[in-house]
């Protein structure tokens, strides 16, 4: 609101003019007049009234008709329109009354009743406006907090992700692993549902970093994730076990499926040529292709050579071999592995071959 209150009257009967305005400089109100009816709503709008005064008795139009101008005009905004009728047509214009319309006076007006009842007006138009601009704050407060909301949940989330995810390969981590394998080992065991581990370990890895940079090993371990997660299935549970070690977990699966996977695995890495080229790494490692391209000379890339590489694997699987844990299905996967690796590598071993 302004420091001086105005006051708008439509009004055509200069007596009632006067009366008005000398009422209203009298309690320290500013008062501007509509020089027309059918313009009132049009000339009030640069006023910003507080208070609307209506006469009823304007020639030519209803005044319902100018009331429902200033509601339109202003739908966002309570203002207090007070209304003067002949005594006798009180009671209509007071079924006439909607939202907004606060009080109606009948005339002859008495100066004191008309103060008291701008002065309310005024008061309820200030309370009013101070709800209204506690609300705004309020709703912007709550969208505040809502956006933070938003924000603090998807930090939640990549936290949450960060500390699930392997962040080299995409892949489970082994705090991950442990966690879910707990899980799904006593699902297998209520119900005695297979369970199957497979444990991968790349063959003779520390020649790959020794001889190449552990950038471009770091390349390797990130294509074989990929080749572990596309030949595993969706309900399969594949982790970074650690170093150049990975495991996946097969729910309701046995020894034979278990075996026919890690054999597609196997067949999988085998088959793959990583490109020492960093010209011919994929697209999504831009990245690390730079800081290859800003190796020192030694560790250069040679273009056009590839290198191949080869992986010994190890199951287990419960409730046979005599898997009692979800300890012992790792550690069996494991001893597998060894197995493999102690054969000359680059085999699949089942724990159930090997005891």
């Amino acid at each position: 609101m302004q420091d001086k209150p105005v006051i708008f009257a439509v009004c055509q009967d200069e007596g009632t003019l006067h009366f008005l305005e000398d009422a209203c400089a009298g309690v320290g109100m500013a008062f501007l007049t509509a020089g027309s009816p059918a313009s009132a709503v049009d000339e009030a709008r640069p006023a910003g009234p507080d208070v609307v005064i209506l006469d009823e008795a304007v020639r030519d139009h209803e005044w319902i008709d100018i009331y429902r101008g200033f509601q339109q005009e202003y739908p966002e905004t309570f203002l207090p329109i007070l209304v003067l009728v002949d005594a006798g047509r009180a009671e209509e214009a007071i079924e006439k009354m909607e939202s907004g319309l606060v009080d109606v006076l009948a005339k002859p007006v008495n100066e004191g009743v008309l103060k008291a009842r701008l002065r309310a007006m005024l008061r309820i138009r200030q309370i009013h406006d101070d709800l209204t601009s506690r609300r705004d704050a309020a709703e912007r407060e709550l969208e505040d907090e809502r956006h933070l909301r938003e924000e603090l949940a998807v930090a939640n989330e990549e936290l949450k992700k960060l500390s699930t995810t392997d962040g080299l390969t995409g892949l489970a981590n082994h705090r991950s692993l442990a966690e879910w394998l707990k899980t799904e080992f006593e699902v297998a065991s209520r119900y005695q549902l297979p369970l199957s581990a497979i444990m991968i370990d790349l063959d003779e890895f520390k020649n790959v970093n020794d001889e190449h940079g552990h950038l471009f090993g770091d390349f390797v371990l990130q294509g074989v994730a990929r080749i572990i997660r596309a030949q595993s299935r969706r309900a399969d549970f594949c982790a970074r076990y650690g170093g150049e070690e990975f495991m996946v977990i097969l729910p309701n699966t046995d020894g034979y499926a278990a075996s026919n996977l890690a054999h597609r695995i196997h067949e999988a890495i085998g088959r793959r040529g990583f490109s020492l080229s960093a010209a011919n790494l994929p697209e999504e490692h831009e990245a690390l292709n730079a800081e290859v391209a800003e190796a020192p000379a030694e560790s250069a890339p040679v273009p056009g050579e590839q290198v191949r590489i080869t992986a010994s694997l190890g199951i287990s699987t419960f409730p046979v071999d005599g898997v009692n844990s979800a300890k012992d299905l790792i550690d069996l996967a494991d001893r597998a592995l060894y197995t493999a690796k102690s054969r000359g590598r680059d085999k699949v071993i089942s724990w159930s071959q090997v005891r």
